[in-house]
């Protein structure tokens, strides 16, 4: 995997050449202009709603209660979001900014990582991968909390080699700073940490010569372990709590399993001819990089291991292989027992290791004279990314709030109300785009008694006003049913998720009765 220069150099002597400098320069700036693409043309959708209801309070005591209260991810981005609006703003640009920004920070980090796990080669390709993965671009436009994991996922595997590689307390240092910060941003940074302390600590336990810095990983995993007990328990209570209010829960299975690998390369969540082709191309990726490694003579293999700050070739691919098959094992045993396993989300997790591993599948092939196959997984994989980018902002999936809020502003009148159903965070969302001037009253979205609704409706309504129902995933609420078995429907009207019904006074009914439904804005 690694030339022969390279193998002559110590990591801390070698310097990147300009014309490397130059080219992630490029790249870098090719995922910048990606991620500002179209930033802020899609209002926000339901979990982007949570991000600015809970980064929207006063000082950072206020947003942890909020933390608390209405959510149960760790503090850390939202409390960085709450300073981040204070500077730029809250609009929609300004809260995906964020995201944005910390989604291309992890292109050059991860080059990196790649450089000193493979070479400058498997680097640059790996950053460039990252740079228009579907997966990763998705949520560099998202006011979540996956893009932050992104770059500190890079900087895990890159201080995970180089306390491996040399130990200095610059690495060191590094790795104890991720290792905290990256649990405190999601709970899925509890594997991808434990993946990272584990493969570092077994290729240590390998040599005797550096068995002294195990040490160092052990009181690592110490510090994370004591710094995420305490609310990695309360949100494993929360969620037990949860799944016992639910039916069933989603576990992963083989589908939803595959999936998170084929996300890379097209936005699915189930498999399908597309996911299909996605998943195989990653497979055939894994495959290629495998065998390069293993093709390395042994010859080559004891240069490596003669010098303890490298790596082997097969080692180095093992390595890799583990960031992603480790973190997605443990991300699954837990999501068998609670509510953790959401497939779409895993995808990020492991974005940033997906990427080096194909990558440094490509470099590898070409410099050991599988060029034709080198060609092929390159072509693919930029073919398929760009592909999935494109159908990404050509049919955008995001709830339009400003239409629906255009056109209740435009037929209102002075006695309708307006109800709003709770579920998914559907008042904070109206309220942030909807400018008109109608009274709004909150309603339990399992409030099913017809004569509950209609209390509520008495004590707010003009006799003869209507009613404007707002709902976004309708299908978790009866409401629209019970409303419409003393109330007139007359029409309702579909924004890519939220959905607007009018509902009129009977009396106001004139046969014959008529249903009309508008398909979009």
């Amino acid at each position: 995997m690694f030339s022969k220069a390279q193998q002559a150099q110590s990591a801390g002597q070698r310097s990147v050449r300009p014309k490397v400098v130059a080219l992630i320069v490029a790249v870098t700036l090719l995922g910048a202009g990606l991620r500002l693409y179209r930033l802020a043309d899609d209002n926000l959708w339901c979990d982007e709603g949570i991000s600015d209801l809970v980064s929207r309070q006063k000082t950072p005591a206020r947003v942890m209660q909020a933390v608390v209260e209405l959510d149960n991810h760790p503090p850390l981005y939202y409390l960085l979001l709450h300073g981040w609006r204070r500077i730029v703003g809250s609009s929609d640009f300004s809260l995906r900014l964020l995201s944005a920004l910390l989604g291309t920070a992890a292109i050059p980090l991860l080059f990196a990582a790649g450089r000193d796990l493979f070479d400058d080669t498997a680097g640059l390709l790996a950053a460039l991968l990252l740079a228009i993965s579907p997966v990763a671009l998705h949520y560099s436009q998202e006011a979540r909390m996956y893009a932050m994991m992104m770059p500190l996922i890079a900087a895990l595997i890159l201080f995970s080699v180089r306390v491996f590689r040399k130990s200095d307390a610059v690495a060191v240092a590094g790795l104890v700073i991720v290792a905290l910060v990256l649990p405190g941003t999601h709970f899925y940074g509890v594997p991808m940490v434990a993946s990272a302390l584990l493969v570092t600590g077994w290729s240590l336990w390998r040599r005797p010569a550096l068995r002294s810095r195990l040490r160092l990983i052990a009181i690592i995993a110490i510090v994370t372990i004591l710094a995420c007990v305490p609310w990695m328990l309360a949100v494993i209570q929360k969620q037990l709590a949860f799944a016992a209010s639910l039916p069933h829960f989603a576990r992963p299975g083989p589908g939803s399993v595959a999936a998170v690998f084929a996300r890379f390369l097209t936005p699915v969540s189930t498999i399908n001819a597309r996911g299909l082709f996605a998943l195989l191309t990653v497979v055939g990726g894994v495959v290629l990089l495998l065998v390069v490694s293993w093709e390395v003579n042994e010859a080559d293999d004891q240069t490596h291991r003669a010098n303890s700050s490298r790596l082997p070739s097969r080692e180095a691919a093992s390595w890799c292989l583990w960031f992603i098959l480790g973190a997605v094992a443990l991300i699954a045993a837990v999501g068998f027992v609670a509510p953790f396993w959401v497939g779409t989300r895993v995808a990020a997790v492991i974005a940033v290791p997906l990427a080096l591993l194909l990558g440094a599948a490509v470099a590898g092939a070409w410099r050991h004279g599988r060029r034709w196959q080198a060609g092929l997984l390159g072509a693919l994989l930029i073919a398929q990314s760009m592909a999935s980018a494109w159908v990404m902002h050509a049919r955008p999936w995001r709830p339009d709030w400003e239409g629906l809020s255009r056109h209740l502003e435009a037929h209102e009148r002075s006695d309708d109300i307006v109800l709003l159903v709770h579920g998914h965070w559907t008042r904070p969302l109206f309220d942030r785009y909807y400018r008109g001037v109608l009274p709004s009253h909150g309603v339990d979205r399992d409030l099913h008694h017809p004569d509950l609704l209609r209390g509520i409706i008495d004590e707010t309504r003009a006799p003869e006003g209507r009613i404007w129902l707002v709902m976004y995933h309708e299908r978790e609420s009866p409401l629209a049913e019970v409303l419409g078995e003393f109330m007139h429907e007359a029409y309702k009207q579909d924004f890519r998720g939220p959905r607007l019904w009018l509902f009129e006074p009977e009396d106001l009914r004139r046969p014959p009765h008529t249903h009309s439904w508008r398909g979009g804005p």
